[in-house]
């Protein structure tokens, strides 16, 4: 709104597109907290206050592997921008940031799988042990969806955004998922890591297009 007086602006001629990349950026921010949140909530909504306290404690843990990684598609954006705007191939650039990201999100998936008494332990102490069971498929869930936003990042500077609806269908899916089928917190965390799956595999296929 601050910038309205833009489009009365002779000197651009109209071709203001600010604030449609504005509103695919909103779009794209919203749907990405959406599908690592609303499990959160839906849980909240249909299991006890116990067991949604030890999801709630798992996904924390889980999403370890989100705020590890997340900065290496932040620094990628910049580069993949410029690259856009020189009109060059920014596909090594893409490349090198999912092996990085799945390179550090798969190690710290192999870690949860190995040592997940360990972490709980140190982390939140013995009475959530009950999480071990949890950790390696939340932290497997985050790592897909890690990967999946270096591909929204790398398109949001490329200007493709085929990526919005895949991501708009992965979390329709989710909640009714998740809604239909909540008997404990290992079945939600594995319609969880599904969703993110799905979300990998569409965002895929959507930049290979």
């Amino acid at each position: 709104m601050p910038l309205h007086f833009l489009k009365e602006n002779k000197e651009v001629n109209g071709n203001i597109k600010l604030l449609t990349y504005s509103a695919v950026v909103l779009l794209a921010t919203i749907g990405l907290t959406f599908v690592t949140n609303a499990d959160l909530l839906i849980v909240k909504h249909y299991l006890s206050d116990t067991d949604a306290g030890y999801y709630a404690a798992a996904a924390l843990l889980g999403k370890m592997v989100l705020f590890t990684t997340a900065p290496i598609a932040m620094v990628m954006f910049p580069k993949a921008t410029v690259l856009n705007k020189e009109n060059h191939n920014g596909g090594n650039l893409l490349r090198n940031g999912l092996l990085y990201t799945g390179g550090i999100s798969f190690f710290i998936v192999a870690v949860f799988l190995l040592i997940p008494e360990f972490i709980v332990r140190l982390l939140f102490g013995s009475k959530f042990l009950e999480i071990n069971g949890l950790l390696v498929y939340f932290a497997a869930a985050m790592a897909f969806f890690s990967l999946a936003n270096t591909f929204v990042f790398y398109d949001l500077a490329t200007r493709k955004y085929r990526f919005l609806y895949i991501l708009g269908a992965v979390s329709v899916l989710e909640v009714v998922l998740i809604s239909l089928y909540h008997d404990n917190s290992l079945t939600v965390v594995r319609i969880l890591l599904a969703s993110m799956m799905i979300l990998f595999i569409g965002v895929w296929f959507s930049e290979k297009r």
